[in-house]
């Protein structure tokens, strides 16, 4: 069975590549060399699935706390993507915390008091 992390950036990498080649057919280059562009992006699926795991530790150690509510909390910086911005904040229910929208990802939650 896949874990869920790795059928997200999956999902998310054949959106990309399906993007990509629309893109160069439309624009008239050959679309082989243009999705290996989007190779690099293989490589970083490992780190992001340290990332999730994080994450869903944290998220399972304050369940076990009791906790029903977590804050999405992103490093606001010049950095930071469009994706992690809008989380910025955002009380999500313990079972509904969203995985971690990129590799590199520096966000984390903590417990809210509901």
């Amino acid at each position: 069975m896949v874990p869920e992390w790795q059928n997200y950036y999956l999902d998310k990498f054949a959106k990309d590549a399906r993007k990509v080649a629309r893109e160069a057919l439309r624009e008239g280059r050959a679309v082989i060399p243009e999705l290996e562009k989007l190779r690099w992006r293989i490589a970083l699926y490992p780190q992001a699935g340290s990332a999730e795991a994080n994450l869903r530790g944290k998220a399972a150690a304050l369940e076990a706390q009791n906790q029903h509510h977590v804050r999405w909390v992103a490093k606001m910086d010049t950095h930071t993507c469009e994706v992690c911005r809008k989380r910025n904040g955002r009380i999500y229910p313990i079972h509904r915390v969203p995985p971690i929208a990129h590799p590199h990802c520096r966000c984390t939650i903590e417990p809210v008091d509901t």
